[in-house]
């Protein structure tokens, strides 16, 4: 069976890029963790591309807020770019994460 989500890694030199897709949500986290976790090089900048999900929700965001302090604590540049349909930029941003979705 597919995953309900995707995680393409783009792997440079001077920065890894991870960009997600699918389904952004609480009952795929730990899954969406583990793939993080597993491809994710944490000494070099990172970018986030959050590309058109089906869905998103804060579980997700907050996975995303973790690798932004981890960055932080490292001192590792960290960006988000976020292409995210009207209705779920709404519930975002009521939820204040209007920094997230802004890109």
């Amino acid at each position: 069976m597919d995953k309900p989500f995707e995680i393409k890694l783009k792997n440079k030199p001077d920065k890894l890029t991870l960009k997600f897709s699918g389904n952004l949500v609480i009952n795929y986290i730990e899954d969406i963790t583990r793939s993080v976790t597993e491809m994710a090089d944490m000494s070099k900048p990172l970018h986030i591309d959050i590309a058109n999900p089906d869905s998103i929700d804060l579980t997700f965001i907050q996975l995303v807020i973790s690798l932004q302090k981890t960055c932080l604590n490292k001192n590792i540049e960290f960006t988000v770019a976020a292409r995210i349909k009207d209705d779920l930029k709404i519930i975002l941003a009521n939820a204040g994460f209007n920094n997230i979705i802004s890109n």
